[in-house]
């Protein structure tokens, strides 16, 4: 946020069951989801700032991993 703005947001998700993501129904894997920064703030270091709150997030709840969501499936 700044004044009264929201700059940045991110979803973190724990364990997601529901998920058709394999990884993400894993109990040691946490998320995060729908990262975006708003393109006047970007180049900031606002994205790095918020993905090192996820990491710390996951970490001090017992994920041993954390996993990026992409907008669209990537198929290999």
């Amino acid at each position: 946020m700044c004044n009264g703005k929201i700059v940045g947001t991110m979803t973190l998700y724990a364990r997601d069951a529901g998920s058709p993501c394999e990884l993400y129904q894993r109990d040691d894997v946490a998320s995060v989801r729908q990262l975006g920064i708003d393109p006047m703030w970007q180049g900031r270091g606002i994205g790095k700032s918020m993905l090192t709150f996820a990491e710390h997030w996951a970490a001090t709840r017992g994920f041993g991993e954390l996993a990026l969501d992409t907008p669209a499936p990537l198929y290999i």
